[in-house]
């Protein structure tokens, strides 16, 4: 497998407004830059790019004219274009989420400037041959904030009800998984991919000069960490993290530090474990497929507190989701908003691959995508979102099916081949 790699800064301005929390949350200051991160892999028949901002989420068509753009510029199939956002709370405005004066459509047009100028580097880069590995490990550093009283199945959030995180005990993805390219011959890596489940809300507080600064949050010190330890780029991926946070969160950039560093330690002891355990890590016929699924979904709406954002008007919407596979190891599912972390997990565990990993925001800003317990437990996430209770499942439904294809047919083994 022939790779390169690639970054951007995308930082808004000082004064912008921050896309977290809402509305009215001006920047004040910089603290770190946010970046256009990603990598493009050659299998020797096709390009595939990989692409993460350091923004809270993008709207559908933005994601197309995004894929359109590397597709003018390096002539790779905007089907192999795939996009993540890695939702920090601290970067501008992207979305178009009609309230007035909040949508920054200058920052907008500089991204596009931006993602052009990346794509015409990217045309004319050299790659380099590399043999690809896979790792994953547990990394506890992640909580889910919703708290479920097993009593009654009510939800309280951990955001307004910080005395109960003592009992908060949900079901957690805290995997840490890792896509390494290696250079055998030269024996170093040449880059790395990291993919973890948890808000980046470590260091937004809200109220505080911490909330009004721009930031990438802790995958920008999990990336910085890993590339000053290890000398080579690394890319950040979110999980299915809608309800998901950083076991100290808003704690400010003390708590983001260190969370990002003990996932880049993690993350550098996965390198050289997987390169140590070759014959179970490596990737041995690295073929790179891709696959654009559509998924028709209700919208639903009880509360009535959404009506005013795109799509809430019509019955039903078309949802898509982006399938990667990597060989028969590896493959990354792009989801289209904020999916609940049980969701997630369950396309895990249904997967026929060894290796599966979410990326967060990737086809569309729909919103939270919860799994049907969660709409009647309540909580935040099920009254912001815009879809039914089955959306979820269909799409999880929809992406095990489509895996399984992709893998070479449906190979899970069904009941009447059991012998009794």
């Amino acid at each position: 497998m022939k790779v390169v790699s690639f970054k951007k800064v995308i930082t808004c301005q000082v004064g912008d407004d921050l896309a977290g929390y809402g509305a009215g949350i001006t920047s004040v200051a910089k603290h770190d830059d946010l970046y256009m991160r990603g990598l493009c892999m050659d299998d020797g028949t096709q390009k595939v790019v990989m692409i993460s901002f350091d923004l809270l989420g993008l709207d559908e068509d933005q994601d197309a004219m995004i894929r359109r753009i590397f597709h003018e510029e390096t002539g790779i199939p905007e089907v192999n274009v795939i996009l993540s956002c890695t939702h920090t709370h601290s970067g501008p405005h992207a979305r178009k989420i009609n309230r007035p004066g909040m949508f920054n459509e200058r920052y907008m047009n500089e991204l596009y400037a931006w993602v052009r100028e990346t794509a015409k580097e990217l045309s004319c880069a050299e790659f380099r041959e590399t043999d690809v590995f896979f790792y994953g490990r547990h990394c506890p550093e992640n909580i889910n904030r919703r708290v479920v009283a097993l009593e009654d199945n009510t939800c309280r959030g951990l955001p307004e009800h910080k005395e109960l995180l003592p009992i908060a005990d949900g079901i957690c993805d805290d995997e840490l998984g890792i896509l390494g390219f290696y250079d055998t011959e030269a024996r170093q890596f040449t880059d790395v991919l990291v993919n973890f489940t948890a808000h980046p809300l470590a260091t937004h507080v809200p109220y505080m000069k911490a909330g009004h600064s721009i930031s990438a949050d802790y995958p920008g010190y999990l990336r910085d960490f890993v590339e000053r330890e290890s000398g080579i780029p690394c890319t950040f991926f979110n999980g299915a993290a809608g309800d998901m946070f950083p076991k100290e969160y808003e704690q400010g950039f003390e708590a983001a530090e260190k969370l990002g560093t003990t996932l880049g330690k993690a993350a550098l002891e996965c390198m050289v474990n997987m390169v140590r355990n070759r014959a179970r890590c490596q990737i041995r016929e690295p073929k790179l497929q891709t696959r654009m699924i559509e998924v028709p979904v209700r919208v639903g709406d009880p509360t009535g507190r959404n009506c005013n954002r795109p799509k809430a008007g019509k019955p039903v919407i078309r949802e898509q989701l982006h399938l990667l596979t990597i060989g028969d190891d590896v493959c990354f599912v792009g989801v289209p908003g904020e999916m609940l972390t049980e969701l997630g997990l369950m396309i895990k565990w249904s997967s026929p691959y060894k290796k599966t990993f979410i990326l967060y925001l990737s086809t569309d800003n729909v919103g939270y995508i919860c799994h049907p317990n969660a709409y009647i437990a309540g909580g935040y996430e099920s009254t912001k979102s815009l879809v039914d209770t089955m959306a979820g499942f269909k799409m999880v439904e929809a992406v095990v099916k489509n895996l399984y294809e992709m893998k070479g047919g449906d190979t899970a083994l069904q009941v009447t081949d059991i012998e009794m």
